[in-house]
């Protein structure tokens, strides 16, 4: 629970998606051959977790404009 509160919940989510690396490479270590797929996704998945904590595409600082009232 204190690495929870330390790091957020939303990291401890996206560690759920290096789970598949991590079984990947102690696959590797063991001899397993990995084809192009799942190289593949394994890059797929590498950036989504850069880009999940990264925070996305640059955000605006300027809030939304106002809607209309028409």
């Amino acid at each position: 629970m204190a690495i929870a509160r330390q790091v957020g919940a939303a990291f401890i989510a996206l560690i759920n998606y290096a789970v598949p690396v991590v079984a990947a490479l102690i696959g590797l270590a063991l001899g397993e051959a990995l084809g192009v797929t799942a190289w593949a996704a394994l890059a797929v998945i590498l950036a989504g977790i850069f880009i999940a904590r990264r925070g996305g595409a640059a955000r605006s600082k300027s809030p939304p404009p106002a809607a209309s009232r028409d």
